[in-house]
């Protein structure tokens, strides 16, 4: 069960059964799924406040998901669930490949999601972090990755859309996070676009995972050159940002005068089902 913000997604409960198989007995089977079911609803109703949120998103492989939406809402007709019938029209059920965190990405993805979704900011994000891997995949030279590499592509005037995590704002070295700052208002000035990933976010989380800064670009750049100028650092160099590290303790930066983009108070919950059967 997740609960996800603009900036942040948290996993409120995990729900976990294992289903025999109905060659076992539909008995046993249709037994096991009814508690199953009643686990996740118990843990909607102590987890979600679905007067406060905007969608509520049932994910699953198969037809587990409609067959729980099914259940959900006889059993909020007999037995009353909270504020079931008042909220019935957020709930949406869409297809995932699987029942777990990775495959959120996936399922706001989906276009009735983001039809839903459409003002939102983790949406935005979302789909600039597909735009950004379908480019990778079909027309390289039109996106980039990495602090040198965008950095480059910027002194170029390349940059039309800046990705870039909060991880870096809160680097340990004082300098390289004036850089980041540095980078970002040049982007700006140069007319490109800004976009602030939250490493709380899942969308931030896969950024973090391509080293946290990513760029969309006006024009194809070759910048493969960059990789083979890689130089190991001298000592000199060490000894210098060991030196910075110690300037950090006694100095902080602020990046609060930077144009961050708006956040919506907009909250989803996500229902991931997921069946572990006996062998």
């Amino acid at each position: 069960l997740c609960y996800i913000r603009n900036n942040t997604t948290l996993i409120k409960n995990k729900v976990q059964r294992n289903i025999p198989k109905k060659r076992s007995g539909t008995q046993y089977y249709d037994k096991a799924m009814t508690s199953f079911f009643d686990a996740c609803i118990q843990s909607i109703q102590t987890f979600i406040d679905l007067d406060k949120i905007k969608v509520f998103i049932i994910a699953s492989p198969g037809f587990t998901k409609e067959n729980f939406y099914k259940y959900l809402c006889e059993q909020a007709t007999s037995k009353g669930v909270v504020n079931f019938n008042q909220n019935r029209t957020k709930f949406v059920i869409v297809g995932a490949s699987n029942a777990y965190k990775q495959a959120l990405n996936e399922v706001l993805s989906d276009p009735t999601i983001q039809n839903k979704l459409k003002d939102t900011a983790s949406t935005r994000q979302v789909k600039l972090l597909e735009e950004f891997y379908k480019t990778l995949k079909n027309n390289t030279d039109k996106v980039t990755f990495g602090p040198k590499q965008v950095k480059e592509a910027n002194e170029q005037k390349a940059i039309k859309v800046l990705m870039i995590t909060d991880t870096l704002f809160r680097a340990k070295n004082l300098k390289k996070r004036k850089e980041f700052i540095n980078l970002v208002e040049s982007v700006q000035a140069n007319g490109g676009e800004y976009v602030l990933f939250s490493s709380q976010h899942f969308s931030g989380e896969r950024l973090d995972e391509i080293s946290g800064i990513a760029a969309l670009l006006r024009f194809p750049l070759n910048l493969d050159y960059l990789d083979d100028e890689e130089e190991q650092p001298t000592k000199e160099d060490e000894q210098k940002e060991d030196s910075d590290q110690e300037d950090d303790e006694y100095t902080s930066v602020s990046y609060t005068h930077l144009t961050l983009p708006t956040i919506y108070s907009v909250q989803i919950s996500v229902v991931a089902v997921s069946l572990k059967k006996k062998k």
